[in-house]
């Protein structure tokens, strides 16, 4: 199998950029995957743009859980679906990065330590560090992207990751990608 590398950060995933991996040479290599690393959020624009080409047909990508408009943060009462619409009410579409559901996983997460450890004395709020760290540490939950815990070096998440076969130019929206792989460790 021909797999294609790249970096790509917020300077580079421009239009420019898009058209630059569009070449003769991703034929001439007859790629069948391709990794590419962003940040921020040009990287779902990249993506996209990338998906609508004929060369990304039959390719395999590698990413987190996409589809989670069903699952439900316990310590919200939330669904998927429910962040999504209020979303689309607030900034007109859809989140541009796929990790919309982590970043929302995440706050909640946080949010609930600094309840459970902040101490109000007077119009001021104290935050114990350590204690904030050990009680992220202790998280046990169901959030949008599933099970969630953490372990003793503070990385919280579900350890789960899809293989996606791309196979149709029509569909540029990784979560609606087929899933043809899950590892669940």
């Amino acid at each position: 199998m021909r797999i294609a590398l790249g970096i790509v950060n917020r300077h580079m995933a421009t239009e420019g950029f898009v058209q630059a991996i569009d070449t003769e040479r991703y034929r001439e290599r007859r790629l069948q995957a391709q990794y590419i690393a962003w940040s921020h959020q040009p990287g779902a624009h990249l993506v996209s743009a990338f998906l609508e080409t004929p060369q990304s047909e039959g390719m395999y990508f590698a990413g987190p859980e996409s589809d989670f408009r069903s699952n439900v943060n316990e310590q919200t009462g939330r669904s998927g679906e429910q962040v999504l619409a209020t979303y689309e009410t607030r900034h007109g579409g859809f989140p541009a990065s796929p990790y919309w559901a982590h970043a929302y996983d995440a706050t909640t997460i946080l949010l609930s330590a600094i309840e459970s450890v902040a101490v109000e004395e007077g119009d001021r709020l104290f935050i114990d560090r350590a204690a904030l760290r050990e009680k992220v540490g202790e998280t046990a939950m169901n959030g949008l992207i599933g099970t969630i815990s953490c372990d003793e070096f503070g990385d919280c998440g579900t350890g789960g990751m899809n293989i996606y076969h791309h196979t149709d130019t029509d569909i540029t929206d990784v979560s609606r990608l087929p899933v043809v792989y899950v590892y669940n460790p």
